[in-house]
């Protein structure tokens, strides 16, 4: 089930880039999504977007980050955008080197409080065509009630990342006839 803006919406169809998803686990209650800036961008452009974390139950808990930040992405997050044939966009960044991280204090939060943090999709996804793409986002939570590392405690059973997904339409002419126009222009 899902609720759009805090309300249970599981009878109707999910709006463009509007959704959330509920989950309750233990005595957590909170909503996740992955919501982009706009839903349209021309090929070449970087496309922002905003994964969250809102506690919508009526006690704090406490949500692990950081160790993630190795190379040139977050580990946490899988992003992936697959077009309307079914073929997946190129990663760019697929086999990355990780470097290791240092983890941070997990930022507490309160009932009626989110957890956002903005990216961009470029560091996942190169489109190299125009059409309508179906980008899904994943990440893992360990959620835990008093800050301490919540896989070790097990707090969170929380096994399975957390995943939600938007439509974005990329438009603009394809890679082959924007070289095509580079060339012209420096002949001229």
């Amino acid at each position: 089930r899902y609720k759009l803006l805090g309300v249970e919406a599981s009878d109707q169809p999910k709006p463009l880039g509007a959704t959330t998803q509920y989950h309750e686990i233990g005595e957590f209650e909170f909503e996740t999504g992955f919501v982009p800036n706009k839903t349209e961008i021309m090929l070449g452009e970087d496309l922002g977007f905003t994964f969250y974390v809102k506690n919508v139950g009526e006690k704090k808990f406490y949500l692990e980050t950081g160790g993630d930040s190795r190379g040139v992405r977050s580990s946490r997050f899988s992003i992936t955008a697959i077009d309307a044939q079914g073929k997946k966009v190129f990663d760019p960044y697929e086999n990355s080197p990780h470097f290791g991280g240092l983890m941070g204090a997990p930022p507490g939060i309160d009932p009626g409080q989110s957890y956002t943090r903005k990216m961009t999709l470029s560091k996942w996804c190169r489109f190299d065509k125009p059409g309508t793409f179906t980008v899904t986002g994943k990440r893992t939570l360990n959620l835990s009630k008093d800050g301490m590392l919540a896989l070790s405690r097990g707090d969170c059973p929380l096994d399975k990342p957390i995943t939600d997904s938007f439509i974005v339409t990329v438009i603009g002419p394809t890679l082959e006839q924007a070289r095509e126009r580079v060339k012209q222009m420096m002949e001229n």
